[in-house]
């Protein structure tokens, strides 16, 4: 309990000293402006900077904003008050550099102007009668305050501009950093962690809609408050809120889906597969014709389950997102009664693609049989292009599991690349494969009937007949197989096949063993992937395919719960792309 007492005292007293030594830096830079138009634009970032740290103080001590009856730091777990403590006190160092840096760089030196004036009219007046001792006092004043603004305006373009970029970039980093620590807390505080309100739990349908309809307000009233927009936190807010509203009203009759978004029959054509389960679809809509992509998910029988579950998916997809979510927008849901399936609608502008031929999926990218139609930023990327790749993925799937939902569909043909002016951006792909994907709390299952498929399922979650229910570990495990794949640049099918290609993958020589890949993938992870990208990229492999029950009496991260266990490799994966795109001018002094 002391402890804790502790944590609380230094990060008020920490947060206390950040906002004054920001307000003092705020007023210091805003004469910098006088230097360059650089210098202009590091005032203004720093300014914004320095209003999400006092919209940080707010969040974090005022225990009267939230209705919590305790600042909200105090309600955090003693872990994440210590990491949040750290963190707080990272940032007041950057902070004190960049005091020293704005009083070195001060443009008023109105006092020490004064004080040298001071001297050398006394010295003068020592040295030399007034009517002689005037005129040259004057001309070395005038140079004294034409030198001191030139000086300072050189050392600045010299050094000092980088200083302050690089100082003011830090500082965004850590505000980052406790941001989102601050997201995730406001998620445990709804009531809706995993380990809250996941599989296994005994909790009553009446507690449950407590619960829920509690962490609704909640979440209510945190979208709409100004301190939480200045940390960019209103959107996931507004996320989760919608998360919050489609399981407290569980969609028993699509009441809460706008029928505008469920689109007609005779408005759409579907066309030919193009891409692995994928369908190319043209949409007729208020006599304007667009082109999409279609997943569609099928049923048997009673489809009330799967059109819930798609009706939910859908508005989930729909609400705007951190971009860091790389999931594609529908415009849409629709029905093909005659096929017994319901369909996601993905217009390609919404894609920023041009036309089908500029979307890749990993899986043809990496394929040898494909080669020959890649464009040429696809035939050879760079390791830093793979490092961005793994780390936007991983990235992804945290996001995913944030608002209550397992992904179910991570491999490489899900995971989608977009061409446009010959250039392809590896950080900004879009995730695809929703035929499984469903809510934290959805108690039904979804089938695939692409046994292939089973090459990234974990052992005890192989279709036909799973043996397990889907948890978040099994997303963890699913990543580990498509960062295998870009680290060796081979589809995983490929190394379980004798002729080393995926098309001659038999699955059903592993289906009486399904550990026998599991092994195979990891024996493949030890023999060359250090080799490709680093032994750190290997162990987060390994790590992930190995897929460790969490322990609560600590250990490795690799026995972490799931969303720490992805965020740590998360943080490993962002230091590796770090060290890969250092400038080679950085560091070196100009002076």
């Amino acid at each position: 309990m002391a402890t804790v007492v502790g944590e609380v005292l230094v990060a008020a007293e920490v947060l206390m000293k950040v906002v004054e030594i920001g307000q003092i830096c705020a007023a210091a830079v805003k004469e910098w402006q006088a230097f360059s138009n650089d210098a202009k634009e590091i005032y203004l970032k720093f300014n914004h900077e320095n209003r999400k740290m006092e919209a940080l103080h707010r969040v974090l001590t005022d225990k009267d904003k939230f209705g919590l009856g305790k600042p909200l730091f105090e309600l955090m777990e003693p872990q994440q008050q210590h990491d949040v403590k750290d963190i707080l006190l990272h940032l007041l160092q950057l902070l004190h550099c960049f005091q020293t840096l704005a009083h070195k760089y001060n443009m008023s030196g109105a006092q020490a102007e004064d004080s040298g004036t001071k001297e050398l009219l006394e010295s003068a007046l020592a040295s030399q009668a007034l009517e002689d001792a005037l005129p040259d006092m004057e001309r070395r004043v005038r140079w004294l305050q034409t030198t001191t603004g030139w000086t300072k305006k050189v050392r600045w373009t010299a050094g000092g501009k980088t200083d302050a970029q690089k100082l003011v970039a830090g500082i965004r980093d850590w505000l980052v950093l406790i941001s989102e620590e601050i997201d995730q807390h406001f998620w445990n505080l709804a009531g809706l962690a995993q380990n809250s309100v996941g599989e296994g739990t005994a909790t009553s349908p009446a507690t449950l809609d407590k619960d829920l309809s509690a962490g609704f307000t909640r979440l209510s009233l945190l979208g709409d408050d100004h301190d939480i927009a200045t940390l960019s936190l209103n959107n996931s807010m507004r996320v989760r809120r919608r998360v919050l509203q489609l399981r407290a009203e569980r969609l028993p009759t699509g009441e809460a889906f706008p029928s505008s978004l469920l689109e007609e029959a005779s408005n759409v054509q579907i066309g030919p597969e193009v891409q692995h389960a994928r369908f190319q679809a043209t949409v007729s809509k208020d006599r304007a014709i667009s082109d999409a992509l279609v997943e569609f998910r099928s049923y048997q029988g009673e489809a009330e389950h799967v059109e819930s579950g798609m009706k939910s998916l859908c508005m989930m997809l729909m609400e705007p997102k951190h971009e860091s979510f790389r999931l594609p927008c529908p415009q849409g849901l629709y029905h093909d009664e005659a096929e017994a399936r319901y369909g996601l609608l993905f217009p390609l502008s919404s894609l920023g693609a041009k036309d089908l031929n500029s979307l890749w999926t990993l899986e043809q990218v990496i394929s040898t049989t494909e080669r020959e139609r890649l464009p040429a930023p696809l035939k050879t990327p760079r390791l830093e292009d793979r490092f961005r790749l793994a780390l936007t993925i991983a990235t992804a799937l945290a996001r995913f599991h944030s608002v209550g939902w397992y992904y179910q569909g991570m491999n490489s043909k899900n995971i989608c690349l977009v061409e446009n002016n010959a250039t392809v951006a590896f950080d900004k792909p879009f995730l695809f494969g929703f035929t499984k994907t469903r809510s934290f709390d959805e108690k039904v299952s979804y089938d695939d009937s692409d046994l292939a498929n089973n090459v990234y399922r974990h052992p005890l979650r192989w279709e036909p007949h799973p043996r397990s229910r889907h948890n978040a570990l099994y997303d963890l495990y699913s990543l580990g197989v498509a960062l295998l794949e870009i680290g060796l640049w081979r589809p995983a099918a490929g190394l379980l096949s004798p002729t080393g290609q995926a098309d001659n993958f038999d699955m059903s020589a592993f289906m009486t063993d399904t550990y026998q890949v599991q092994a195979y993938l990891k024996g493949w992870a030890k023999k060359a992937l250090a080799t490709n990208l680093g032994s750190t990229y290997q162990q987060i492999v390994l790590g992930l395919l190995r897929a460790q029950p969490e322990s609560a009496s600590g250990g490795t991260w690799q026995t972490l719960p799931a969303q720490k266990r992805l965020m740590h490799a998360i943080g490993i994966l962002q230091e590796l792309c770090e060290s890969l795109t250092l400038t080679l001018d950085e560091g070196i002094s100009t002076a």
